[in-house]
């Protein structure tokens, strides 16, 4: 269960446990997700997603009050600025230089979102 996961777990504890699921939580069936730590996030597919169901389903991203969608060049920097914030709590150096590189690796995406489960 996600509800509010991110009120309770940290950007540390999510890294760990993605990592390696059994040595965070003994038992877990979970399998890890190692390879979301060096596989990129493709931002410009996840804009052109968003901009597309904006436009033909008319979700009022950019409205006040809603989740900023913006221009793609604007997304790419505020996805890196809240990239930055994720891998600051981060310990993989692999995920800390692809950020610093320019790259958001999956990894810090689903931490974003799992931060964000308030």
């Amino acid at each position: 269960d996600l509800h509010r996961v991110g009120n309770y777990r940290t950007t540390d504890w999510h890294e760990n446990h993605m990592l390696e699921p059994t040595a965070v939580v003994p038992g877990s069936i979970m399998p890890s997700y190692k390879h979301q730590f060096s596989n990129i996030a493709d931002i410009d597919t996840a804009w052109a997603e968003a901009e597309t169901v904006r436009t033909v389903f008319a979700v009022p991203y950019n409205a006040p009050g809603m989740p900023a969608l913006g221009t793609l060049d604007e997304a790419k920097i505020a996805t890196l600025e809240e990239a930055k914030a994720i891998v600051a709590d981060m310990k993989n150096q692999s995920v800390k230089d692809a950020v610093a590189n320019g790259q958001i690796p999956e990894i810090v995406a689903l931490i974003a979102y799992l931060n964000g489960l308030k």
